[in-house]
C-alpha cells in the first residue's frame, strides 16, 4: 500500500514538475525582431521608420551635411565608361561611353 501511494505521489510530481516547465517556457517571448529602422537621408536628417504602426518621423542627426559628392578629375581627351544595370532582374546591361 505504501508503495503504490509513493508511486501516485511520484508520478503526480513528475507531471506537475513538467508542466510547470512547459508554463515557464511558454511565457517567456523569445521574440527580438527590432521595432525600429534608421535610414541616413545624407544631409542633417534621418528616417527612423516604426515597423509596428508604420509611422516615419524625421530627426536631426548633424549640424553640417555629408559631403557625399563624388570628385572625379579626367584629364582632357580621357574617356570614363558608365555601366549602367538593369535593376528589375534582367540581365540587359547598358554601356556608355
Amino acid at each position: 500500500m505504501k508503495i503504490d501511494k509513493n508511486f501516485t505521489i511520484g508520478v503526480l510530481s513528475g507531471i506537475c514538475g513538467i508542466l510547470l516547465v512547459f508554463l515557464i517556457i511558454g511565457s517567456t517571448n523569445p521574440n527580438t525582431t527590432t521595432k525600429f529602422e534608421f535610414h541616413d537621408l545624407g544631409d542633417t536628417r534621418g528616417v527612423v521608420f516604426n515597423k509596428v504602426n508604420g509611422e516615419l518621423e524625421y530627426k536631426e542627426i548633424r549640424k553640417e551635411p555629408l559631403d557625399n559628392k563624388m570628385k572625379l578629375q579626367l584629364e582632357s581627351g580621357a574617356l570614363l565608361r558608365v555601366q549602367l544595370t538593369n535593376w528589375n532582374g534582367s540581365n540587359s546591361t547598358g554601356f556608355f561611353d
